[in-house]
């Protein structure tokens, strides 16, 4: 199914996305602004699929993926760093 289409079934979709586009993708499913405070993060790639994930979650996994991304939050701002 196209990722255009995932949305439909609350499913959040990357494939090889670098951190600048999961950053946007992420930040209009949650309506969050989000903040790469790393030019070499934002060439970083990630894959993977979140269904019903709340935003701690999706952030979670991120991290998770690459252990080299840290998150701050700043009052409604998240900053991937």
């Amino acid at each position: 199914m196209p990722s255009e289409t995932l949305w439909l079934e609350n499913k959040l979709s990357f494939e090889g996305d670098p951190m600048s586009i999961v950053a946007s993708k992420i930040s209009k499913w949650y309506n969050r602004n989000i903040i790469i405070n790393n030019t070499e993060l934002e060439n970083t790639t990630f894959t993977g699929t979140m269904e019903g994930y709340n935003l701690d979650m999706a952030l979670k996994t991120i991290t998770l993926a690459n252990p080299a991304i840290r998150v701050k939050h700043e009052n409604d701002t998240i900053i991937l760093y």
